[in-house]
């Protein structure tokens, strides 16, 4: 396989490698269910790799070849603009159908259907069976211990029920842990970058077939704070992590491990190279708008895995929770990947909260939390939305929103009635109408994620595809006039963008939101600054 090649699937997809006789190292992708052939370059016929994926969302991630709509060339991707492009119509996947064309072949110890294979040169090889896989893991249940029963259980049940290949937990003693650094520290937790001495299981050695541990690994290490004695509802939380979720667009956890000194529990995760959303935005500040939608493409991809494969919304979706990784190759062009991470995790591990109640502790960051939640309404999918569109004001600005200010019972007094960031001047209408539909103070008004993502679909198509039209003009004069801005602000001293406890902001807060949104007035004011045209799936 080409370097080019190399380079799309390691900015999709989990490093894998093979291990063979030569210790040559070949390109895999875990596959399941549905069978599709992805072919190598004019260079190199030979190499074919046959690939099975199994469509279980709506948003998939991107495939380096045409696999799903005669829209997309059939020779290799090679730019950046080719991998935008195959993204986003792969976003309109599930208007499209695949046919299971061959039959699953056999684990080789079990004569069970496997859930990965892939074919290298019509040979088996990269396979994952779910069955055997968790016999093992169990038969070593009985080496290790967190030393907290609840956590035990946690990580051999995520083992005993693997929902996707390798999407388990395992427990990972902290002397395997080393070099640690401080990184980040937020209200709840401590960040650090580390080495894993052992890795993950992602090498597959194809003499014996099995997967083995690939060795050092650096990976990020989130010390809970106060975590000794923790919260089964946190841990409920992290169960989502391990059950369902595996995929590029969603931060991988490898593990728990426990500080030595302090006795915290911390989560071993993956380490994304250029840190969070907001810092990015200011290493890059006169960024195109196409990079914009690019990051834009990759959140919403990030957010209908969660939105489309689990009962719970996000929670506190901003920036800091979005973490940004370069994988591209040092002579290429980079590739910018978006992940997002601690869905339903910012908030303090040992504390008892009633999930249920409009009483309980109401925890996030203040300018991207929604007006109904501040109300104290729970969480909801339409809440995420709201959240996303400050993240896409932050994308246009480069600012975070209500940085000027103080993050006070004021604040949330003028979120209650309507008032949000100001919209900056060149911002391309399209983009304008879509972030005004997603903070719209009604929630029913605001859109999905899938319609954000066919939204984004029709615009991608003129930026990437046919290069005309509405949208391609309005992106294009926005480049062509922005200026450069300046990645020094002046940020309020009661301007917080870590999660914390806010409803001493809320309590005493005497307008009602129910009253409020059902007040003509104010009904019409919401409406005349909140919404604005969205492009329906029929439309596309």
């Amino acid at each position: 396989m080409t370097a080019t090649i190399s380079k799309i699937f390691l900015s999709c997809f989990p490093k894998c490698a093979t291990k063979s006789s030569s210790n040559k190292k070949i390109l895999n992708k875990r596959k399941s269910s549905h069978n599709v052939t992805l072919e190598s370059s004019s260079e190199q016929p030979d190499q074919v790799i046959k690939s099975n994926y199994k469509i279980e969302q709506t948003i998939l991630p991107v495939i380096p070849t045409v696999v799903f709509n005669d829209e997309i060339e059939s020779n290799l991707l090679s730019t950046n603009e080719d991998r935008r492009k195959s993204r986003i119509l792969l976003l309109n996947a599930n208007k499209n159908s695949i046919s299971d064309d061959s039959q699953s072949p056999k684990c080789l110890k079990c004569n069970g259907d496997l859930s990965s294979w892939d074919y290298v040169n019509d040979v088996l090889c990269n396979f994952w069976c779910n069955f055997c896989e968790s016999q093992e893991l169990q038969r070593n249940f009985s080496n290790w211990t967190s030393g907290n029963l609840d956590i035990d259980n946690l990580i051999q049940e995520s083992q005993l029920n693997i929902g996707y290949n390798m999407s388990y937990l395992e427990w990972i003693p902290s002397d395997r842990l080393t070099d640690m650094i401080e990184i980040g520290k937020g209200g709840f937790a401590t960040v650090y970058s580390a080495i894993w001495i052992d890795g993950p299981r992602d090498i597959w050695n194809d003499e014996k077939k099995i997967w083995e541990r690939g060795g050092e690994r650096t990976v990020a290490v989130k010390r809970l704070h106060n975590s000794a004695n923790i919260n089964p509802e946190f841990l409920n939380e992290l169960k989502l992590h391990s059950h369902r979720f595996r995929d590029s667009y969603i931060l991988q956890y490898f593990g728990i491990s426990r500080h030595s000194i302090t006795g915290d529990f911390m989560l071993v995760m993956e380490f994304t190279n250029k840190g969070n959303l907001r810092n990015y935005l200011q290493s890059v500040p006169n960024m195109s708008w196409a990079q914009k939608i690019d990051i834009l493409e990759s959140l919403i991809i990030g957010l209908s895995q969660l939105h489309n494969d689990a009962i719970l919304p996000h929670k506190d979706f901003h920036p800091g929770n979005i973490l940004i990784s370069n994988l591209g190759f040092p002579d290429d062009e980079p590739i910018i990947v978006t992940s997002v991470s601690d869905f339903g995790l910012t908030k303090p591990a040992s504390i008892q909260t009633e999930s249920s109640s409009v009483v309980s502790e109401l925890y996030g960051v203040m300018p991207y939390v929604a007006p109904e939640v501040l109300q104290g309404h729970p969480f909801t999918k339409a809440a995420d939305i709201y959240s996303l569109a400050m993240v896409m004001w932050e994308l246009s600005s480069g600012k975070p929103p209500f940085y000027n200010r103080a993050h006070d019972h004021d604040l949330v007094l003028d979120i209650y009635n309507g008032v949000r960031p100001e919209i900056i001047p060149g911002t391309p209408k399209c983009y304008v109408e879509l972030m005004k539909s997603c903070w719209n103070t009604n929630e029913f008004e605001r859109p999905t994620v899938q319609m954000v993502a066919h939204t984004l679909f029709s615009w991608t198509k003129e930026l990437y595809n046919t290069k005309s039209g509405e949208f391609y003009q309005q992106f294009k004069e926005a480049d062509e006039n922005r200026h450069k801005e300046s990645t020094l602000i002046s940020i309020h001293p009661q301007a917080i963008y870590t999660s914390r406890p806010l409803k001493q902001f809320t309590r005493y807060t005497t307008i009602s939101y129910v009253e409020s949104l059902e007040s003509s007035s104010f009904y019409e004011h919401s409406r005349h600054n909140s919404t604005g045209p969205l492009i329906q799936y029929d439309d596309i």
